[in-house]
C-alpha cells in the first residue's frame, strides 16, 4: 500500500508539474483526483490511500520525502530513509523490493499482485 501525504506544491525533477484544482473543484476533491492520476501515471500495482488528516505523515515523520515499509503491527519494518531534496532519490529500491518480497512470501502473498483499477482506489 502507498500512503500519499501532503504535496509540497512544487515540481520535482523527472516528474510532471503539480496539478491544480479545476474551476469549481473543492481542494479535497482535487487532491484525491491528483493522487489517482499519479497512481495511474506511475502504474502503481498496489492500493493507494490518502492521508487526509496528516496522521500518517506525523506518525512516520514522512514530510517531505521518506520511504518506510510498515509491518502488520504498525511499526516500521524497513526504513529507506529520506530521499534527495532535489534530484534522483537516494533510496535503494532493490532492497525495498527484496524486503517486500520476503515479507510477502512469509505471509503467503503473491509476488506480483494484480493492478487495482484507479476507479476503485481507497481515498480515505
Amino acid at each position: 500500500m502507498f500512503v500519499a501525504i501532503r504535496d509540497a506544491g512544487h515540481a520535482t525533477p523527472g516528474s510532471p508539474p503539480p496539478g491544480r484544482p479545476r474551476p469549481g473543484e473543492l481542494a479535497r476533491d482535487a487532491r484525491l483526483r491528483l493522487v489517482r492520476e499519479a497512481a495511474d501515471l506511475r502504474k502503481l500495482p498496489f492500493v493507494v490511500l490518502v492521508d487526509v488528516d496528516g496522521d500518517a505523515e506525523r506518525a512516520f515523520d514522512a514530510y517531505p520525502k521518506r520511504l518506510v515499509v510498515v509491518g502488520a503491527d504498525g511499526g516500521i519494518a524497513y526504513d529507506g530513509g529520506r530521499g534527495a531534496k532535489l534530484g534522483p532519490s537516494a533510496w535503494d529500491l532493490g532492497a525495498v523490493e527484496a524486503h517486500l518480497r520476503a515479507a510477502g512470501s512469509r505471509a503467503g502473498v503473491r509476488a506480483t499482485p494484480k493492478r487495482p483499477s484507479t476507479a476503485g482506489l481507497p481515498v480515505e
